[in-house]
């Protein structure tokens, strides 16, 4: 049987998709207008810049009542000084199900997927941030025979990178979510459209 992907195609998605375009866009008219030192050295400088260009983060965002946790790994590639994207695995704990309730003995609820993001910089370390999670989570509806749906959700907001050191960073995100009052999946596992995210990693958003 074939599974059903649940994706918003309203003006909110296409604002999403349209900020995307855009920061991949900008991205790709600097990249057209940098002009190789040497032809031979070309190769090797891409090397060394790669790993350079590389920004490794992680973040977390809890809601204590009901309870849910969702932590994702990611990885990100600084495409000249103001544009990054990327993408990674997301994982979210739900202690209590997704009844929405309190209630001790609703088991819990293990949600697993991924997440493509980009964000561009707005001032200073200020960005802009776009982003689609798609999420596989147990059905509540009893008269569906699947077990399991995807949900998929677009992101947008903003983000504040502080750079620690030479390699390290912290972040702290705010996203709208705007598939929040078209599923009834989100309303049963958030208490709010809004998604606020403490992050670490290494990597230098600045250069």
């Amino acid at each position: 049987m074939r599974r059903k992907f649940t994706a918003p195609y309203g003006p909110a998605a296409k604002a999403v998709a349209v900020a995307f375009f855009i920061c991949a866009l900008l991205a790709g008219r600097r990249a057209a207008g940098q002009t190789p030192e040497s032809t031979d050295s070309t190769a090797a400088r891409l090397l060394r810049s790669s790993g350079k260009r590389l920004v490794l983060t992680g973040n977390l965002s809890v809601q204590p009542n009901p309870f849910r946790l969702n932590a994702a790994p990611l990885v990100g590639y600084r495409f000249g000084r103001h544009t990054i994207a990327g993408m990674g695995p997301s994982y979210v704990y739900a202690r209590n199900g997704l009844a929405g309730g309190t209630s001790p003995q609703a088991a819990p609820a293990h949600l697993y997927g991924g997440r493509m993001f980009a964000s561009r910089r707005l001032a200073g370390q200020l960005f802009i941030h776009a982003e689609a999670e798609a999420l596989n989570h147990p059905q509540q509806a009893a008269a569906d025979a699947r077990p399991r749906r995807w949900t998929v959700n677009p992101l947008a907001g903003v983000s504040w990178n502080l750079n620690i050191g030479q390699r390290s960073l912290a972040q702290l995100t705010l996203l709208y979510n705007f598939n929040y009052h078209e599923d009834s999946f989100n309303r049963r596992m958030y208490n709010s459209p809004w998604v606020f995210r403490i992050g670490a990693g290494v990597g230098n958003s600045r250069k």
